[in-house]
C-alpha cells in the first residue's frame, strides 16, 4: 500500500506527472475504513515482483516508500487522547540477510538511519482522516467525495489545479504567501490537502473560512 507521501516521492524521483504515475504503477485499494488508497501494481511475472526491481537491486532507492525503509521493522500507530501512540514489531524472514550480522538497532535509531522522519510526519498528518469512517458511496454525493479524497491525496497535479482555478482559495483565510507556496511546493500542498479534506468531508475546523 502506498501512502500519499510515498507516491509523491516516487513520482518526483521518476520525474513523472501524478496522473501518469497513478495509471502506470498503481491499483486502487480500499482502506479498512472505506477510504480509497493506492496500491503499488506488481509485475505479472508469477511472483508479483516489484516494478522498480532491476538487475542490480532497487532502481528508486533514494525515493523508496516508507514500508521499504522501515523493513524489517514494522511500526503500528493509533491516536490515543489526541496524540500518536506507536508500537514496533520485528519481522524475521529467511530472505532478509540483515539478521544475525552482529549489530543491534534501537527503533528510533533505525528510522533515523533510513530517512523516515518526513514519511512518518506525513503519515501522522494523514492518520486523522483514515481513523474516521469514509462516506457511504451509495449515499448522496458519497462516490464524489471518495473521488475527491483520492484526487487530493494522490493526484497532486489535479488538486493544485483545483486549488488555483476554483473559488476555494478565495473562500479560505490563507497566510501571507501561502497560496504561492501551494502553487510550487508539493509537500505543502499535500499537507493542505489533508486539512482541506478534514474540513470538507468531516466538518473539522482545520482551516478558517472567510466571513
Amino acid at each position: 500500500m502506498l501512502m500519499p507521501y510515498d507516491l509523491l516521492r516516487l513520482r518526483q524521483g521518476l520525474g513523472m506527472a501524478s496522473e501518469e504515475f497513478i495509471e502506470r504503477y498503481t491499483d486502487p485499494a480500499p482502506h479498512h475504513n472505506g477510504w480509497p488508497l493506492a496500491r503499488l501494481k506488481m509485475r505479472e511475472d508469477g511472483e508479483g515482483t516489484c516494478p522498480f526491481l532491476g538487475p542490480e537491486g532497487c532502481t528508486v532507492y533514494p525515493h523508496r516508500p516508507s514500508a521499504c525503509r522501515m523493513y524489517p521493522l514494522a511500526r503500528a500507530t493509533r491516536i490515543e487522547q489526541g496524540a500518536i501512540a506507536e508500537r514496533f514489531y520485528l519481522v524475521r524472514e529467511a530472505h532478509c540477510k540483515g539478521h544475525g550480522q552482529g549489530r543491534s538497532w534501537a527503533a528510533q535509531e533505525w528510522m533515523a538511519d533510513q530517512g523516515l522522519e518526513p514519511y512518518n510526519a506525513m503519515a501522522e498528518a494523514f492518520m486523522p482522516l483514515l481513523a474516521r469512517p469514509a462516506p457511504d458511496p451509495t449515499s448522496p454525493g458519497g462516490e464524489q467525495k471518495l473521488k475527491m479524497f483520492f484526487m487530493a491525496c494522490y493526484n497532486t497535479d489535479a488538486f493544485r489545479q483545483f486549488v488555483m482555478c476554483s473559488s476555494l482559495a478565495k473562500r479560505l483565510e490563507l497566510g501571507p504567501g501561502e497560496l504561492e507556496l501551494l502553487a510550487t511546493n508539493d509537500q505543502q500542498l499535500l499537507r493542505f490537502a489533508f486539512k482541506w479534506l478534514r474540513l470538507a468531508l468531516l466538518g473539522e475546523p482545520t482551516l478558517r473560512i472567510k466571513r
